[in-house]
């Protein structure tokens, strides 16, 4: 692990390529530290489905000081209706995910951007999230 991380008060993640297997994303003395982390995911077409919701499920059962959590996740189009299908399951399982979190436990700023599906909440004041479809 980088140093430097010791003091960061952010992360920002791109791809899953450091989620493999069964070993911690993040070292649970680094996250109760962070306050903003950003996940930045662009799947290939072939690809199997996203790691992000295993990973945000991590991220927010542990104790934590996050006050923002960013996610977005593409999928290569190259492939054709198979390849939108899975880019379409893919943001419902982030999207289920979500709003199956008690409210209590999602930083005060949550954003998920991907191709048809966007949530967001802006402060804790907010009753719930906000959920845009696009057809």
């Amino acid at each position: 692990m980088d140093p430097s991380l010791l003091f960061a008060e952010s992360v920002k993640f791109e791809g899953c390529e450091y989620y493999k297997g069964d070993q911690d994303p993040i070292p649970v003395y680094l996250l109760s530290k962070l306050k903003c982390i950003e996940i930045l995911e662009e799947v290939e077409g072939n690809e199997e489905n996203s790691c992000i919701p295993k990973l945000v499920d991590y991220i927010l059962s542990k104790e934590n000081v996050l006050k923002r959590l960013y996610i977005s996740s593409f999928r290569n189009f190259d492939d054709g209706d198979d390849c939108r299908r899975r880019q379409l399951w893919g943001e419902y399982e982030i999207y289920n995910m979500l709003v199956r979190v008690p409210k209590s436990s999602l930083p005060n700023e949550v954003e998920f951007v991907g191709h048809y599906i966007r949530v967001s909440r802006h402060d804790k004041s907010q009753t719930g999230l906000i959920v845009t479809f696009k057809y």
